[in-house]
């Protein structure tokens, strides 16, 4: 189990999801956005474990105004030093026309 979902499911804060399938669910696993979701979250669990960055730090999905268009990283994260970072998971950053 990756880490950021065991730390959620250990939280006991999780809704009980058997019997709750949802159309957005089942597309979610069909198209890789729960794994995705997981390794965003057991990517801040190892910002956070190795103190580079707090969870409450992070900002998912924002969209940044470039030259080029926008582009939105699927994070960015204020570090312990007081500088920013860009996350990207898998390297598909989206734009938006």
């Amino acid at each position: 189990m990756p880490a950021g979902l065991a730390e959620a499911a250990a939280s006991g804060e999780l809704a009980p999801t058997t019997g709750r399938t949802t159309d957005k669910r089942v597309a979610a696993s069909k198209t890789g956005l729960r794994e995705h979701a997981l390794a965003v979250v057991d990517t801040v669990v190892a910002f956070q474990q190795a103190e580079v960055a707090d969870h409450a730090d992070w900002h998912l999905e924002v969209t940044h105004l470039t030259p080029a268009g926008p582009l939105i990283p699927d994070a960015v994260v204020l570090l312990a030093d007081g500088s920013t970072a860009f996350v990207e998971i898998d390297r598909t950053c989206p734009t938006r026309a």
